[in-house]
């Protein structure tokens, strides 16, 4: 049996719920976001991005993979949009 938990502890709890929930919305609004980055990127260039919206999702959730997708994801944005390397003004 275990001792029913205090308030603090109760607190704690409910804390570290609403903590992780807060999270999770931050994530996908995220993921939302980069979305949309990509689709004025792809509006603005002409070019398709290189990786789907498959690997958009997946390569935040995949270990090891989302070591250098998300970056590359960034990275050909930037690169569509800016493609001198550069983005400085003129």
């Amino acid at each position: 049996m275990h001792r029913p938990l205090t308030a603090l502890e109760g607190s704690c709890h409910q804390v570290s719920t609403v903590g992780g929930a807060v999270m999770v919305i931050c994530a996908l609004a995220f993921l939302s976001w980069l979305d949309r980055v990509r689709d004025n990127a792809r509006a603005l260039s002409g070019v398709a991005p290189r990786d789907g919206s498959f690997w958009l999702y997946l390569g935040w959730i995949v270990f090891v993979v989302n070591l250098w997708v998300p970056r590359g994801i960034v990275a050909d944005v930037h690169r569509s949009v800016f493609p001198t390397g550069g983005c400085r003004p003129s």
